[in-house]
């Protein structure tokens, strides 16, 4: 569920920096990364792909992907548009603090420990972070070993 569909159905959130846990060392941050467009060389519509391309990229494009569907945007001057928004605002300054994702295969073996620590983080009552931390940490160096 995307934070679009979140605001469409009502649920009270906010986004903001990931703090580190009690116990934990150093700053957590979270991954960044992008999305792009990617043209087939071997495209017979290669003028019109480029054409989509370049629509896409657009300040008031990304403006209108982040309004309809809760696309962050990366240009400065469609996030400058959107400041006011309380969602943009947040993913502004988590993404200050982030670390750009890495392009190799074993991100792959990040993704199902973090996000049980994460689930973990958040739905107990009283939760163990160094603990959860621990654990997440052990499966994801076992799994890139």
């Amino acid at each position: 569920m995307g934070h679009g569909d979140i605001k469409k159905a009502g649920i009270n959130f906010g986004i903001t920096t990931i703090p580190t846990p009690p116990g934990a060392s150093g700053r957590w941050s979270p991954f960044v990364g992008v999305q792009g467009v990617v043209i087939n060389a071997y495209s017979k519509n290669r003028v019109a792909a480029s054409m989509l391309a370049r629509s896409l990229a657009t300040s008031a494009s990304q403006v209108s992907f982040a309004r309809a569907g809760g696309r962050i945007p990366v240009s400065f001057a469609a996030w400058t548009t959107l400041k006011a928004d309380p969602v943009i605002s947040g993913f502004s300054k988590a993404i200050s603090v982030g670390t750009p994702m890495p392009n190799v295969p074993q991100m792959g073996a990040v993704w199902e420990p973090w996000g049980n620590a994460v689930a973990q983080s958040v739905q107990k009552a009283s939760p163990n972070y160094k603990t959860i931390h621990d654990v997440a940490l052990k499966e994801i160096t076992s799994s890139i070993k």
